[in-house]
């Protein structure tokens, strides 16, 4: 097979291109993203990219940031960014993504977000909530259609973000029906380090 190497960056003027892999799964870069595409491996210097992956059956595609290899196996949207102060920040939309640093890897489920920084023969991570106060209320309304209640008949705090926090349903979360045929079985935690609850990243 031809390797193609690409350098992608986009200008001011120019839209940023999507990129095809075997036809069907599709890198959506950011306005202002910079990266290599070398085959199915993308390294992602700077900015924000969206990766489609539609069929789970092609051969896998891993992006590559500064700190961590970001391995997407099952059909949905992963959106991945290099932000100002170098930090990975990797939100999974479609189902589990597997997140592969030296010392061992980590399945990052939806509903959560990582930021990874540091060294990546050395990365520390830490692993957040990726829901936002919009889309509880907006999952909130969702189920009260489902159980056929009025629209009055539903009471939603519109200022009090402790009772919302609270009384807020979480989104369902699930894996894709279809396990792909070169997802690996989730491994036992490695040793990447974690960083502490009260460290914060610029």
């Amino acid at each position: 097979m031809k390797l193609v190497i690409l350098l992608c960056a986009a200008a001011a003027a120019a839209p940023a291109r999507d990129v095809y892999f075997d036809t069907t799964n599709i890198l959506h870069p950011a306005f202002g993203a910079e990266y290599r595409v070398a085959d199915h491996r993308v390294e992602l210097i700077r900015g924000a990219v969206v990766f489609h992956l539609a069929d789970s059956g092609a051969p896998s595609v891993e992006v590559v940031t500064p700190s961590v290899t970001i391995q997407p196996y099952f059909m949905g949207d992963y959106r991945i960014e290099v932000n100002r102060f170098g930090e990975t920040v990797i939100v999974p939309y479609g189902g589990d993504v597997r997140v592969v640093a030296p010392g061992g890897s980590q399945w990052l489920p939806v509903g959560q977000k990582m930021i990874a920084r540091g060294s990546p023969a050395d990365p520390e991570f830490r692993i957040v909530s990726a829901v936002t106060r919009w889309s509880r209320l907006t999952d909130r309304i969702a189920q009260a259609v489902r159980l056929g209640g009025a629209a009055g008949s539903a009471s939603f705090d519109n200022g009090d973000s402790d009772r919302s926090e609270r009384g807020g349903s979480k989104p369902s979360v699930g894996k894709s029906d279809s396990t792909p045929r070169s997802a690996p079985p989730k491994p036992s935690e490695g040793s990447a380090k974690t960083a502490p609850a009260t460290q914060r990243g610029k």
